[in-house]
Protein backbone atom coordinates (compact mmCIF):
# COMPACT_ATOMS: atom_id res chain seq x y z
CA UNK A 1 0.00 0.00 0.00
CA UNK A 2 2.85 2.38 0.75
CA UNK A 3 4.34 1.72 -2.69
CA UNK A 4 0.91 2.24 -4.28
CA UNK A 5 0.42 5.56 -2.47
CA UNK A 6 3.89 6.73 -3.43
CA UNK A 7 3.20 5.84 -7.06
CA UNK A 8 -0.11 7.72 -6.98
CA UNK A 9 1.48 10.81 -5.42
CA UNK A 10 4.26 10.74 -8.00
CA UNK A 11 1.76 10.40 -10.86
CA UNK A 12 -0.38 13.23 -9.46
CA UNK A 13 2.63 15.54 -9.20
CA UNK A 14 3.90 14.59 -12.64
CA UNK A 15 0.41 15.03 -14.13
CA UNK A 16 0.10 18.48 -12.54
CA UNK A 17 3.41 19.54 -14.13
CA UNK A 18 2.35 18.09 -17.50
CA UNK A 19 -1.02 19.86 -17.33
CA UNK A 20 0.73 23.13 -16.53
CA UNK A 21 2.90 22.83 -19.63
CA UNK A 22 -0.16 21.88 -21.66
CA UNK A 23 -1.79 25.07 -20.43
CA UNK A 24 1.24 27.10 -21.50
CA UNK A 25 1.06 25.53 -24.96
CA UNK A 26 -2.71 26.08 -25.32
CA UNK A 27 -2.85 29.52 -23.67
CA UNK A 28 -2.37 31.52 -26.92
CA UNK A 29 -5.34 29.67 -28.41
CA UNK A 30 -7.69 29.64 -25.42
CA UNK A 31 -9.78 32.49 -26.79
CA UNK A 32 -10.24 30.70 -30.10
CA UNK A 33 -11.16 27.47 -28.29
CA UNK A 34 -13.72 29.36 -26.21
CA UNK A 35 -15.23 30.78 -29.41
CA UNK A 36 -15.41 27.25 -30.84
CA UNK A 37 -17.15 25.90 -27.72
CA UNK A 38 -19.68 28.74 -27.80
CA UNK A 39 -20.46 28.18 -31.47
CA UNK A 40 -20.63 24.44 -30.89
CA UNK A 41 -23.21 24.81 -28.10
CA UNK A 42 -25.37 27.08 -30.26
CA UNK A 43 -25.23 25.07 -33.48
CA UNK A 44 -24.98 21.53 -32.13
CA UNK A 45 -28.76 20.89 -32.39
CA UNK A 46 -28.56 21.71 -36.11
CA UNK A 47 -25.58 19.38 -36.46
CA UNK A 48 -27.49 16.56 -34.76
CA UNK A 49 -30.35 16.94 -37.26
CA UNK A 50 -27.97 16.87 -40.20
CA UNK A 51 -26.18 13.83 -38.77
CA UNK A 52 -29.49 11.98 -38.46
CA UNK A 53 -30.05 12.50 -42.18
CA UNK A 54 -26.55 11.99 -43.56
CA UNK A 55 -25.21 9.43 -41.05
CA UNK A 56 -21.63 10.32 -41.95
CA UNK A 57 -19.90 12.05 -39.00
CA UNK A 58 -16.94 13.57 -40.87
CA UNK A 59 -18.98 14.88 -43.80
CA UNK A 60 -21.72 16.19 -41.50
CA UNK A 61 -19.16 17.96 -39.29
CA UNK A 62 -17.64 19.61 -42.37
CA UNK A 63 -21.04 20.75 -43.66
CA UNK A 64 -22.07 22.06 -40.23
CA UNK A 65 -18.81 24.00 -39.89
CA UNK A 66 -19.17 25.52 -43.36
CA UNK A 67 -22.75 26.53 -42.57
CA UNK A 68 -21.59 28.32 -39.42
CA UNK A 69 -18.83 30.05 -41.39
CA UNK A 70 -21.30 31.29 -44.00
CA UNK A 71 -23.96 32.34 -41.48
CA UNK A 72 -21.46 34.30 -39.38
CA UNK A 73 -18.99 35.70 -41.87
CA UNK A 74 -21.28 36.81 -44.69
CA UNK A 75 -23.17 39.35 -42.49
CA UNK A 76 -19.88 40.52 -40.95
CA UNK A 77 -18.30 41.12 -44.35
CA UNK A 78 -21.45 42.91 -45.59
CA UNK A 79 -21.57 45.15 -42.51
CA UNK A 80 -17.84 45.90 -42.77
CA UNK A 81 -18.22 46.92 -46.42
CA UNK A 82 -21.23 49.05 -45.51
CA UNK A 83 -19.31 50.79 -42.73
CA UNK A 84 -16.45 51.59 -45.10
CA UNK A 85 -18.93 53.00 -47.63
CA UNK A 86 -20.83 55.08 -45.06
CA UNK A 87 -17.62 56.44 -43.53
CA UNK A 88 -16.35 57.46 -46.96
CA UNK A 89 -19.71 59.08 -47.71
CA UNK A 90 -19.65 60.99 -44.41
CA UNK A 91 -16.10 62.11 -45.13
CA UNK A 92 -17.18 63.36 -48.55
CA UNK A 93 -20.11 65.27 -47.02
CA UNK A 94 -17.88 66.86 -44.42
CA UNK A 95 -15.24 67.76 -46.99
CA UNK A 96 -17.83 69.43 -49.23
CA UNK A 97 -19.37 71.41 -46.37
CA UNK A 98 -17.86 74.83 -45.66
CA UNK A 99 -17.14 75.02 -41.96
CA UNK A 100 -15.35 78.32 -42.22
CA UNK A 101 -11.88 79.14 -40.85
CA UNK A 102 -10.37 76.30 -38.87
CA UNK A 103 -12.36 73.58 -40.65
CA UNK A 104 -14.33 71.02 -38.67
CA UNK A 105 -12.36 71.65 -35.46
CA UNK A 106 -13.02 75.39 -35.62
CA UNK A 107 -16.70 74.78 -36.34
CA UNK A 108 -16.98 72.47 -33.31
CA UNK A 109 -15.36 75.17 -31.22
CA UNK A 110 -17.93 77.69 -32.42
CA UNK A 111 -20.75 75.32 -31.47
CA UNK A 112 -19.24 74.93 -28.01
CA UNK A 113 -19.00 78.70 -27.66
CA UNK A 114 -22.67 79.11 -28.61
CA UNK A 115 -23.65 76.46 -26.09
CA UNK A 116 -21.57 78.24 -23.47
CA UNK A 117 -23.31 81.55 -24.18
CA UNK A 118 -26.74 79.90 -23.92
CA UNK A 119 -25.97 78.10 -20.64
CA UNK A 120 -24.30 81.19 -19.14
CA UNK A 121 -27.69 82.89 -19.01
CA UNK A 122 -28.52 80.74 -15.98
CA UNK A 123 -25.12 79.43 -14.81
CA UNK A 124 -21.87 81.28 -14.19
CA UNK A 125 -19.33 79.86 -16.62
CA UNK A 126 -16.78 82.65 -16.40
CA UNK A 127 -14.04 80.23 -15.33
CA UNK A 128 -14.90 77.66 -18.00
CA UNK A 129 -13.79 77.96 -21.62
CA UNK A 130 -15.88 75.38 -23.48
CA UNK A 131 -14.52 76.34 -26.87
CA UNK A 132 -10.90 75.71 -25.89
CA UNK A 133 -11.80 72.49 -24.14
CA UNK A 134 -13.85 71.24 -27.11
CA UNK A 135 -11.02 71.95 -29.54
CA UNK A 136 -8.50 70.30 -27.21
CA UNK A 137 -10.68 67.19 -26.84
CA UNK A 138 -11.13 66.89 -30.61
CA UNK A 139 -7.39 67.17 -31.14
CA UNK A 140 -6.75 64.54 -28.48
CA UNK A 141 -9.32 62.27 -30.09
CA UNK A 142 -7.71 62.66 -33.51
CA UNK A 143 -4.29 61.85 -32.07
CA UNK A 144 -5.75 58.83 -30.28
CA UNK A 145 -7.32 57.50 -33.49
CA UNK A 146 -4.06 57.88 -35.41
CA UNK A 147 -2.09 56.27 -32.60
CA UNK A 148 -4.48 53.32 -32.34
CA UNK A 149 -4.60 52.62 -36.06
CA UNK A 150 -1.69 50.17 -35.87
CA UNK A 151 -3.12 48.45 -32.80
CA UNK A 152 -6.49 48.16 -34.55
CA UNK A 153 -4.86 46.47 -37.54
CA UNK A 154 -3.11 44.08 -35.18
CA UNK A 155 -6.39 43.27 -33.43
CA UNK A 156 -8.05 42.53 -36.77
CA UNK A 157 -5.22 40.19 -37.71
CA UNK A 158 -5.43 38.46 -34.34
CA UNK A 159 -9.20 38.12 -34.74
CA UNK A 160 -8.80 36.50 -38.16
CA UNK A 161 -6.27 34.01 -36.78
CA UNK A 162 -8.56 33.24 -33.84
CA UNK A 163 -11.47 32.61 -36.18
CA UNK A 164 -9.45 30.21 -38.33
CA UNK A 165 -8.41 28.23 -35.24
CA UNK A 166 -11.95 28.41 -33.83
CA UNK A 167 -13.55 26.99 -36.97
CA UNK A 168 -10.90 24.28 -37.19
CA UNK A 169 -11.62 23.35 -33.56
CA UNK A 170 -15.36 23.54 -34.19
CA UNK A 171 -15.09 20.87 -36.88
CA UNK A 172 -13.62 18.38 -34.40
CA UNK A 173 -16.15 19.36 -31.73
CA UNK A 174 -18.92 18.54 -34.17
CA UNK A 175 -17.31 15.29 -35.26
CA UNK A 176 -16.16 13.98 -31.90
CA UNK A 177 -18.12 16.03 -29.37
CA UNK A 178 -19.83 13.05 -27.75
CA UNK A 179 -16.57 11.11 -27.50
CA UNK A 180 -14.79 14.12 -25.96
CA UNK A 181 -17.54 14.53 -23.36
CA UNK A 182 -17.43 10.83 -22.46
CA UNK A 183 -13.64 10.95 -22.13
CA UNK A 184 -13.81 13.96 -19.81
CA UNK A 185 -16.50 12.20 -17.76
CA UNK A 186 -14.24 9.17 -17.28
CA UNK A 187 -11.48 11.29 -15.74
CA UNK A 188 -13.79 13.30 -13.48
CA UNK A 189 -14.16 11.96 -9.91
CA UNK A 190 -17.93 12.26 -10.21
CA UNK A 191 -20.75 9.85 -10.78
CA UNK A 192 -22.01 9.92 -14.34
CA UNK A 193 -25.35 11.43 -13.34
CA UNK A 194 -23.49 14.19 -11.46
CA UNK A 195 -21.30 14.92 -14.47
CA UNK A 196 -24.30 14.91 -16.81
CA UNK A 197 -26.14 17.29 -14.48
CA UNK A 198 -23.14 19.64 -14.34
CA UNK A 199 -22.60 19.51 -18.10
CA UNK A 200 -26.30 20.07 -18.79
CA UNK A 201 -26.30 23.13 -16.53
CA UNK A 202 -23.21 24.49 -18.27
CA UNK A 203 -24.64 23.93 -21.76
CA UNK A 204 -28.08 25.30 -20.91
CA UNK A 205 -26.68 28.45 -19.29
CA UNK A 206 -24.24 29.11 -22.13
CA UNK A 207 -26.94 28.57 -24.76
CA UNK A 208 -29.42 30.79 -22.89
CA UNK A 209 -26.79 33.51 -22.52
CA UNK A 210 -25.93 33.42 -26.22
CA UNK A 211 -29.55 33.33 -27.34
CA UNK A 212 -30.38 36.12 -24.88
CA UNK A 213 -27.52 38.21 -26.25
CA UNK A 214 -28.70 37.64 -29.81
CA UNK A 215 -32.26 38.61 -28.84
CA UNK A 216 -31.00 41.82 -27.23
CA UNK A 217 -28.93 42.54 -30.36
CA UNK A 218 -31.98 42.13 -32.60
CA UNK A 219 -34.15 44.37 -30.41
CA UNK A 220 -31.53 47.10 -30.05
CA UNK A 221 -30.64 47.03 -33.75
CA UNK A 222 -34.32 47.17 -34.73
CA UNK A 223 -35.06 50.11 -32.41
CA UNK A 224 -31.96 51.94 -33.64
CA UNK A 225 -32.82 51.37 -37.30
CA UNK A 226 -36.43 52.51 -36.75
CA UNK A 227 -35.27 55.71 -35.09
CA UNK A 228 -32.93 56.46 -37.98
CA UNK A 229 -35.75 55.78 -40.46
CA UNK A 230 -38.24 58.03 -38.62
CA UNK A 231 -35.71 60.86 -38.34
CA UNK A 232 -34.77 60.62 -42.01
CA UNK A 233 -31.16 59.49 -41.53
CA UNK A 234 -29.70 57.71 -44.53
CA UNK A 235 -29.25 53.92 -44.64
CA UNK A 236 -31.40 53.05 -41.59
CA UNK A 237 -31.41 49.35 -42.47
CA UNK A 238 -27.64 49.21 -42.61
CA UNK A 239 -27.20 51.11 -39.34
CA UNK A 240 -29.75 48.84 -37.70
CA UNK A 241 -27.73 45.78 -38.74
CA UNK A 242 -24.53 47.46 -37.57
CA UNK A 243 -26.27 48.21 -34.26
CA UNK A 244 -27.11 44.52 -33.86
CA UNK A 245 -23.44 43.66 -34.24
CA UNK A 246 -22.09 46.43 -32.00
CA UNK A 247 -24.67 45.76 -29.28
CA UNK A 248 -22.62 42.68 -28.38
CA UNK A 249 -19.80 44.95 -27.19
CA UNK A 250 -19.96 45.61 -23.43
CA UNK A 251 -20.57 49.12 -22.07
CA UNK A 252 -20.34 51.00 -25.40
CA UNK A 253 -22.57 48.93 -27.71
CA UNK A 254 -24.86 50.92 -30.02
CA UNK A 255 -23.57 54.22 -28.64
CA UNK A 256 -20.74 53.91 -31.16
CA UNK A 257 -23.39 54.58 -33.81
CA UNK A 258 -25.97 56.91 -32.33
CA UNK A 259 -23.62 59.31 -30.50
CA UNK A 260 -21.78 60.30 -33.73
CA UNK A 261 -25.19 60.56 -35.41
CA UNK A 262 -26.39 62.95 -32.68
CA UNK A 263 -23.24 65.03 -33.06
CA UNK A 264 -23.68 65.17 -36.82
CA UNK A 265 -27.35 66.18 -36.60
CA UNK A 266 -26.55 68.86 -34.05
CA UNK A 267 -23.63 70.24 -36.07
CA UNK A 268 -25.73 70.45 -39.24
CA UNK A 269 -28.48 72.42 -37.52
CA UNK A 270 -31.00 69.57 -36.99
CA UNK A 271 -31.27 70.21 -33.26
CA UNK A 272 -34.71 68.69 -32.75
CA UNK A 273 -33.75 65.41 -34.45
CA UNK A 274 -30.51 65.32 -32.46
CA UNK A 275 -32.34 65.75 -29.14
CA UNK A 276 -35.00 63.16 -30.05
CA UNK A 277 -32.37 60.64 -31.15
CA UNK A 278 -30.28 61.19 -28.01
CA UNK A 279 -33.28 60.74 -25.70
CA UNK A 280 -34.63 57.71 -27.56
CA UNK A 281 -31.29 55.88 -27.77
CA UNK A 282 -30.10 56.89 -24.31
CA UNK A 283 -33.31 56.04 -22.44
CA UNK A 284 -34.87 53.25 -24.53
CA UNK A 285 -32.28 51.55 -26.73
CA UNK A 286 -29.55 51.69 -24.09
CA UNK A 287 -31.77 50.29 -21.33
CA UNK A 288 -32.82 47.23 -23.35
CA UNK A 289 -29.57 45.46 -22.51
CA UNK A 290 -29.90 46.00 -18.76
CA UNK A 291 -33.57 44.97 -18.64
CA UNK A 292 -34.12 42.37 -21.34
CA UNK A 293 -30.93 40.30 -21.13
CA UNK A 294 -31.24 39.26 -17.43
CA UNK A 295 -34.97 38.60 -17.92
CA UNK A 296 -34.40 36.29 -20.91
CA UNK A 297 -31.53 34.39 -19.33
CA UNK A 298 -33.19 34.02 -15.92
CA UNK A 299 -36.30 32.56 -17.52
CA UNK A 300 -34.27 29.88 -19.30
CA UNK A 301 -31.86 28.76 -16.57
CA UNK A 302 -34.00 29.49 -13.50
CA UNK A 303 -31.58 31.87 -11.83
CA UNK A 304 -32.61 34.82 -9.72
CA UNK A 305 -32.49 38.06 -11.68
CA UNK A 306 -30.33 40.00 -9.19
CA UNK A 307 -27.35 37.60 -8.95
CA UNK A 308 -27.65 37.02 -12.70
CA UNK A 309 -27.48 40.75 -13.37
CA UNK A 310 -24.44 41.07 -11.10
CA UNK A 311 -22.79 38.11 -12.81
CA UNK A 312 -23.20 39.86 -16.17
CA UNK A 313 -21.62 43.08 -14.91
CA UNK A 314 -18.88 41.31 -12.97
CA UNK A 315 -18.16 38.99 -15.88
CA UNK A 316 -17.58 41.95 -18.17
CA UNK A 317 -15.22 43.50 -15.62
CA UNK A 318 -13.16 40.30 -15.34
CA UNK A 319 -13.34 38.71 -18.82
CA UNK A 320 -14.30 41.63 -21.06
CA UNK A 321 -16.73 40.78 -23.87
CA UNK A 322 -16.63 37.07 -23.06
CA UNK A 323 -17.79 37.91 -19.55
CA UNK A 324 -21.30 38.42 -20.92
CA UNK A 325 -21.32 34.66 -21.45
CA UNK A 326 -18.89 33.46 -18.77
CA UNK A 327 -20.45 35.36 -15.87
CA UNK A 328 -23.80 33.52 -15.89
CA UNK A 329 -22.06 30.21 -16.68
CA UNK A 330 -19.77 30.55 -13.65
CA UNK A 331 -22.78 31.39 -11.48
CA UNK A 332 -24.82 28.41 -12.72
CA UNK A 333 -21.91 25.96 -12.38
CA UNK A 334 -21.17 27.24 -8.86
CA UNK A 335 -24.79 26.70 -7.82
CA UNK A 336 -24.76 23.18 -9.28
CA UNK A 337 -21.52 22.34 -7.47
CA UNK A 338 -22.90 23.61 -4.16
CA UNK A 339 -26.00 21.49 -4.62
CA UNK A 340 -23.93 18.37 -5.35
CA UNK A 341 -21.67 19.11 -2.38
CA UNK A 342 -24.68 19.43 -0.12
CA UNK A 343 -26.01 16.09 -1.38
CA UNK A 344 -22.68 14.35 -0.81
CA UNK A 345 -22.33 15.78 2.68
CA UNK A 346 -25.89 14.75 3.43
CA UNK A 347 -25.13 11.20 2.30
CA UNK A 348 -21.98 11.03 4.46
CA UNK A 349 -23.60 12.56 7.56
CA UNK A 350 -27.34 11.90 7.62
CA UNK A 351 -29.27 14.42 9.62
CA UNK A 352 -29.60 13.42 13.25
CA UNK A 353 -32.07 16.12 13.98
CA UNK A 354 -35.33 14.52 15.01
CA UNK A 355 -38.47 15.93 16.42
CA UNK A 356 -39.42 14.74 19.83
CA UNK A 357 -42.42 15.28 22.00
CA UNK A 358 -40.38 14.89 25.15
Amino acid sequence: MDQRRLTILFLVALTAVALYFCYLIAEPFLRAIVYAVMMGVVWYPLHVRLLARLRRPSLTALISTLLVVVILLVPLVAIARGIVYEVSLLRQILSERDFGPGGWTGYAGELAQKAEQWVSRWVDLSDLNLRAQAVARLQQFSAFVVGRAGALLGNVTSFVVDMVIAFFTLYFLFREGTRIRDTVAEFMPLRREQFDHLFAGFSATLAATIYGGLAVAVVQGTLLGLSFWVLGITAPLFWGLAGMLLSLLPLVGTSLIWIPAVIYLWSTGHWVQAIVLALWCGLVVGSVDNVLRPFLIAGQVRLHTLPLFLSLLGGVQVFGLLGLFFGPVVLAVTISLLQMLREELGAMHPSSVTTSSE
